[in-house]
């Protein structure tokens, strides 16, 4: 933390922490809650050839993961594993959470590699876990868990999970949102806020009076998956990665996810459903700090990785990226205008799904690095913000970012309490009511009732051809553009300070006066619906 403080080494420190409590205090006073990525997998010692710096000089035996050799068992990609299922070692994270908790007030954490949280400790037996031995009760180390006794101590714990139930009561123009602002060691989510017209009444957890959030990254680099099966205690919440490989796959026109990605936008209840939990539980996200921006990911259909050392050897290989043509940045104006696009469809989806939506920092303005998806040993400006880059006026991706999460916090629909059903949100294809989950289907299109705004249809043509779709039919009213991600800005999006929003609107007055509108290929739309003048009149 000293390194990231302008105040450094000051007192010993001590007025790092000082700055940080201001950070956390500041963000809390516009009502920004401050989540933290914490890392309890491994530590900086590598494998047993690694230095001693810390825990290994303490007792290698007790706070790693030990083969009977004295090699280390490498869960975490990093060399070694942290053994956290050992009663001392949980103790030990759990005292660390606390004191986040207690001391700097931050709201949660995200727990990173939280598949290994779940793995059982080297000389795993009752006896040594929770002080009664049974027979047949001896595990290999690292055998999953079901209930891993440091989650269980975390879920239950007074301090960092306070269980309380409530309602809330607000004006019915009070918009739902639940939003995430900009991810990178520390997330950064905006509270939830429930809208009352429905007698909204929920158990969460709470601190003081604030949501606490537990996110688990439910994965390792052991092999062990488990999104959508995590040990969950009912209070925690996912990143949703397989979110981010179903939207990938079909935002880039790939054959047979239709169905899948018509679950992602509904808060994936195939994966969070049945065992109890809620929309919330989901963090979606298209991009995170492992792997490309979004800039990317539709920019270079391989990694580029040279600068980090490892001849190209680190890093993800299957990124389910697109480079629209052709690799790179140098590209013609054809394909630099689908990569735009194409990053306008990821962000107007991951706006419209319901869970809670996580954007990388710096894609709000089309960061690059490069095609390097493995930044982590980079402090230069591969990872910098570039404030220059998000100041230009030239920055059409940053408006439509800026109004794309303005509108999901105007709707009350978007960001559900509980699952979408059939009374509040119907499927279409090209034709309403009519939804096509073939294996060859790149299109997918719902309306959504909506308390605030009335009535949205989405829909995304992800194939290379342009379509014309029918409307459904709503006598007495009409449907009007909204977003458009085909169109150039400030056209891909109408607001209402666009000067020539009228005339945009009228151009497609033969065709909605049809309930027909033209999607071009690799695009997305939403619309709304209006009173009809003439009719009411």
């Amino acid at each position: 933390m000293i390194r990231y403080a302008s105040s450094g080494i000051r007192n010993c420190g001590r007025d790092a922490i000082d700055e940080f409590k201001l950070l956390v205090r500041e963000a809390h006073k516009r009502d920004i809650e401050v989540i933290m990525d914490v890392v309890f997998n491994h530590t900086a010692e590598g494998n047993q050839k690694g230095p001693i710096l810390s825990f290994r000089g303490i007792d290698n035996c007790v706070f790693y993961m030990l083969a009977p050799k004295g090699d280390f068992y490498n869960y975490s990609g990093c060399g070694n594993t942290f053994n956290c299922n050992h009663p001392v070692v949980r103790q030990f994270i759990v005292d660390c959470l606390r004191y986040w908790v207690t001391e700097m007030h931050v709201d949660g954490f995200r727990f990173d590699l939280a598949s290994i949280l779940t793995r059982g400790s080297s000389l795993w037996d009752t006896a040594n876990v929770y002080g009664n031995k049974t027979e047949g009760d001896l595990l290999t180390t690292g055998t999953p868990l079901s209930s891993p006794p440091l989650l269980d101590m975390i879920s239950n714990d007074p301090v960092l999970c306070r269980v309380k139930d409530y309602a809330f009561t607000k004006q019915a123009s009070c918009a739902m949102s639940n939003l995430s602002e900009l991810e990178c060691q520390c997330l950064i989510i905006l509270k939830q806020t429930l809208p009352a017209t429905r007698g909204v009444y929920m158990r969460d957890y709470l601190l003081d009076g604030v949501l606490f959030q537990l996110i688990a990254e439910a994965w390792d680099c052991g092999g062990l998956y488990q999104v959508g099966g995590f040990p969950h205690w009912g209070i925690w919440s996912e990143w949703n990665g397989k979110y981010r490989d179903m939207v990938r796959l079909f935002i880039k026109g790939t054959d047979g996810f239709s169905g899948a990605f018509a679950e992602c936008l509904c808060g994936s209840p195939n994966l969070y459903k049945e065992g109890g939990r809620r929309p919330w539980h989901s963090i979606n996200f298209v991009c995170a700090h492992d792997g490309f921006t979004l800039a990317d990911l539709v920019t270079y259909s391989d990694k580029h990785n040279l600068a980090n050392g490892e001849n190209n050897m680190d890093g993800e290989n299957h990124n389910n990226s697109w480079n629209c043509g052709q690799e790179g940045e140098f590209a013609s104006m054809t394909v630099k205008k689908l990569r735009r696009r194409q990053m306008r469809n990821f962000f107007l989806c991951l706006m419209v799904s319901q869970g809670v939506p996580m954007m990388y920092m710096g894609d709000e303005y089309g960061h690059t690095k490069g095609g390097n998806n493995n930044s982590y040993c980079h402090d230069n400006y591969i990872n910098y913000f570039r404030w220059d880059k998000k100041e230009e006026a030239t920055n059409d991706f940053f408006r439509f970012c800026r109004l794309m999460t303005k509108f999901r916090s105007e709707c009350e629909s978007l960001g559900l309490n509980e699952f979408p059903t059939s009374e509040r949100l119907q499927w279409h294809g090209h034709i309403p009511e009519h939804p096509d989950w073939s294996e060859t289907s790149r299109f997918v299109a719902f309306t959504l009732k909506d308390l605030v705004k009335g009535e949205i249809y989405v829909a995304f043509n992800t194939s290379h051809k342009p379509v014309t779709v029918t409307l459904p039919d709503r006598p007495g009213y009409r449907w009007e553009p909204l977003v458009d991600t085909s169109k150039p800005t400030p056209f891909d999006f109408l607001s209402d300070n666009v000067s020539e929003r009228e005339i945009a609107v009228q151009q497609f007055e033969h065709f909605l006066e049809g309930n027909l509108y033209p999607m071009l290929s690799y695009s997305s739309i939403i619309l709304l619906l209006k009173p009809d003048v003439d009719t009411s009149s």
